[in-house]
């Protein structure tokens, strides 16, 4: 009984990344070929095809001031609760651990942030690295 336990815990493990890549491949597949199929008809019959169906979809994933705040904040958080939990066992090493990481994704958050708000440096209006 524990092995098959053991069988199923790994194969969860494992294989949960896949499933949610795989449903992620799909979905962005899918939808591709929806706006291909869209785009034929609309040259089978003759029409123009709309600029906003060729336009690239632009997509802010979040590199707000917001999310850094955020993830910086709760690394704060569980560092901070961490001293008062040594006395439970591991459990505030552990809250220590977990809040450095959540702190460490949140400046790398900020350091992006900083980064995209940098003018070009060439005179144009997108944000870069200057040179």
């Amino acid at each position: 009984m524990q092995g098959i336990i053991a069988i199923i815990a790994i194969i969860a493990v494992f294989g949960m990344p896949v499933l949610i890549v795989s449903l992620g491949v799909v979905y962005k597949l899918r939808s591709e070929k929806m706006k291909n199929e869209i785009i034929l008809k609309f040259v089978e019959s003759g029409q123009s095809i709309p600029d906003t169906l060729l336009a690239p979809v632009h997509r802010k994933l979040g590199s707000g001031l917001r999310p850094a705040l955020v993830w910086s904040g709760i690394g704060l958080g569980l560092m901070g609760s961490g001293p008062l939990m040594w006395s439970y066992g591991p459990l505030g090493a552990i809250l220590v651990g977990v809040g450095l990481v959540c702190f460490m994704i949140g400046l790398g958050l900020l350091l992006a942030y900083w980064l995209e708000k940098l003018p070009a440096g060439d005179g144009s209006t997108e944000p870069g690295l200057p040179e």
